[in-house]
């Protein structure tokens, strides 16, 4: 008797499935934290320059010059406001010193071994040079504090950021392959729990930290730790029957959306990004204490591992929650249970399903880029942070109902191309109000990125069902594993896209350029997926034939048998 038989037989969905699902559901919320509290955490205000490094002592300037000095008490605050005016871009401030009375004092010979390093090339010909801004003063109108300013991630530091979110996702890359064996030796449940741990200890490590070395790394080791989610998300799914996979699909996609809410909360209540990793900290002890007490190791797991001892007495907890009874030795015939395993790369045997795989692993790569591009760019848009962040997670939610609504009656393929091309194109008409609007036509362009975000929140949790319904069973834990890497690798690349406008001193232009990627992308992807076949009806396929006429528009064995 297989195993998705058995569950038919005792119960899909009861009280005790249910208990257990929406346990696992929790660290979808937490990845969600992870991820999305980069918005806040690595937040750059706007900033100016208040010091050039440059310290020239009165008793260094001739009589006449030092009486012009004690004249004004507001000579630094004139330099500033003169470096300003000159570069605006805030790096670089000139050699020259502008005071009142119009009277400038030129850096000459005479000072050059006051200067050092900060200057390459003096002004003896009377043009200003420029020299690199050593301080900063940070707006803290909205954001007391973040990563960026502690550590000042400006200039030619600017690009930090987009290393630390590469970092996030290069660590959860890592986690994909690495804990994801780690939970095949030791078993769902231990690796779930460790992966919280790893989550306690490096929020609180982070809170502590005094470099930027040692911030940077220590989110790398929160993306390792956000293996919890894929981990969680699978053992949740195989206590649940097939009926109930698009509900599943989708539910946890709002447990998610959950998670940025909190971070929302977080950041606006707290007084800077320390408090906030110390509560994101606090947030995994609960979730810890819950998958230790109420959460059973996976059935399928210790079935694999010859444990049926223990699979039975979980799937009879099953069975008296839903009031049916366990099957007489349902779990003594192992072959029984499973389809025989065979590699992934028994995909590249069939031209079909090939191309098939590839236009999904490109719609992962593509629907990551876009949702954490979108995310990390909230900051590029005109007005408050937490305004476009809340406005963003509104349509995010509405996404995902729109698409549990839709998803059973337009079709998995039909409502995906629809919903990726609508979003792409938002994403490029954001070019017209950019270049030619003006500051009063913001709007449009916060508008047009929220139902890119929306569209692509929905591209999101149709695909996840989307892809378990194009495997076949026997590569299908193989196959999405694949796909969680391009997931990864696309948040690995996502930070330096919305980043790109950092390259760019013209506002209009580095607000555009990311969308115009996006955008572009989009396009690309959703002509592509014309090439997937519909899912809608059909049952999963079980193997690399069924897959292959499923692909193809023929039946497949279960359908041939219906008809017989």
């Amino acid at each position: 008797m297989k195993y998705d038989d058995i569950l038919q037989e005792i119960g899909d969905f009861g009280p005790y499935q249910k208990r257990v699902y929406y346990i696992l559901c929790l660290p979808s919320a937490v990845k969600a934290v992870i991820i999305m509290s980069t918005v806040f955490l690595f937040s750059l205000p706007d900033y100016e320059c208040v010091s050039s490094g440059i310290h020239l002592q009165l008793s260094d300037l001739n009589p006449s010059l030092q009486s012009l000095v004690n004249s004004t008490s507001d000579l630094m605050d004139t330099t500033y406001a003169s470096s300003s005016s000159a570069h605006p871009d805030h790096c670089w401030v000139p050699t020259q010193i502008e005071i009142p009375l119009n009277v400038t004092i030129s850096v000459n010979v005479s000072a050059e071994r006051l200067l050092g390093s900060h200057v390459t090339a003096l002004a003896r010909t009377g043009v200003p040079e420029a020299v690199k801004c050593q301080e900063w003063r940070y707006d803290r109108s909205e954001i007391e504090s973040s990563i960026m300013t502690e550590f000042n991630f400006v200039c030619d530091k600017s690009m930090m950021r987009s290393h630390a979110n590469m970092g996030l996702f290069l660590a959860s890359l890592v986690g994909a392959l690495v804990i994801g064996i780690l939970a095949d030796i030791i078993g769902r449940k231990k690796a779930l729990l460790f992966c919280v741990a790893l989550q306690l200890g490096s929020c609180l490590g982070t809170f502590f930290a005094q470099t930027a070395v040692a911030v940077v790394v220590l989110r790398s080791v929160q993306g390792l730790s956000g293996e919890m989610f894929p981990i969680a998300a699978s053992t949740g799914m195989e206590l649940l029957g097939q009926g109930r996979r698009t509900f599943a699909g989708t539910v946890v996609q709002f447990f998610w959306s959950a998670g940025q809410l909190l971070v929302l909360l977080v950041a606006y209540v707290s007084g800077g990004w320390r408090v906030q990793e110390l509560v994101y900290a606090a947030c995994a002890v609960p979730l810890f204490l819950a998958v230790w007490l109420w959460t059973p190791e996976s059935p399928r797991w210790l079935i694999d591992k010859d444990r049926q001892a223990e699979a039975t007495d979980i799937l009879e907890k099953i069975a008296t929650s839903n009031k049916t009874k366990l099957p007489e030795n349902a779990l003594q015939n192992k072959d029984e249970l499973y389809d025989t395993e065979e590699s992934v790369l028994t995909i590249i045997r069939s031209r079909t399903l090939l191309i098939m795989s590839l236009v999904v692993l490109l719609n992962w790569f593509t629907v990551n880029v876009l949702y954490y591009g979108l995310s990390l760019n909230l900051e590029n848009l005109s007005g408050s942070l937490y305004l476009n962040f809340l406005i963003s997670l509104s349509v995010e939610v509405a996404g995902f109902a729109f698409c549990y609504v839709l998803l059973d009656r337009a079709g998995r393929k039909a409502l995906m191309i629809g919903c990726m091309f609508v979003g792409s194109l938002a994403c490029l008409c954001v070019t017209f109000p950019v270049v030619f609007g003006n500051a009063d036509q913001q709007w449009i362009v916060t508008t047009l990125c929220m139902v890119g975000k929306m569209c692509v929140g929905s591209c999101y949790a149709i695909l996840f069902i989307m892809s378990v319904e194009l495997f076949p069973t026997v590569v299908r834990n193989s196959a999405l594993g694949a796909c969680m890497v391009f997931e990864n690798v696309a948040g690995m690349v996502a930070p330096y896209i919305t980043d790109l406008g950092l390259t760019t001193t013209h506002t209009e232009i580095s607000q555009a350029v990311p969308l115009l990627v996006f955008g572009g992308l989009g396009v690309v992807t959703a002509i592509a997926s014309l090439y997937l076949p519909e899912t809608l009806g059909k049952p999963l396929p079980e193997t690399f034939q069924d897959a292959i006429d499923l692909s193809s528009g023929g039946k497949n064995k279960k359908e041939r048998q219906g008809e017989k």
